[in-house]
C-alpha cells in the first residue's frame, strides 16, 4: 500500500530576505498544488520573526514526492541565495 508523506521543512531566510523569499514561494505554490500527488502545500511565516519559515508539505505516496524533486530541479528554482539554513522532517502517515 502507498503511504502518504508529511513533509515539515524548517527553514530560515538571510537576515533580511524573509519578505522575498516569501515571495518566491508565493509565486509557486498554486503550481505546486496542481502536481499530481500533492494534498497540501503550506507555506508558513513567523509573525515575530519574519525570517523563519515552515512549509507543510503532503504527498500522496513517495513517487509523488520524488516527481516534485525532479520537477523542481528541471524548472532551475533555486532560492538556495535568500535561504540561511533549510532542515527536513519527514513523516510517513500510517494509515
Amino acid at each position: 500500500a502507498n503511504m502518504a508523506i508529511w513533509l515539515n521543512v524548517f527553514i530560515e531566510a538571510n537576515e533580511g530576505m524573509g519578505n522575498e523569499l516569501a515571495a518566491s514561494y508565493a509565486k509557486r505554490c498554486p503550481d505546486i498544488r496542481k502536481e499530481a500527488g500533492c494534498n497540501q502545500f503550506e507555506f508558513y511565516q513567523g509573525i515575530e520573526r519574519p525570517d523563519f519559515f515552515i512549509l507543510h508539505e503532503e504527498w500522496a505516496d513517495e513517487a509523488a514526492l520524488d516527481a516534485h524533486r525532479i520537477l523542481s530541479q528541471q524548472q532551475g528554482v533555486d532560492n538556495s541565495h535568500l535561504r540561511k539554513g533549510t532542515h527536513h522532517r519527514e513523516y510517513v502517515s500510517i494509515s
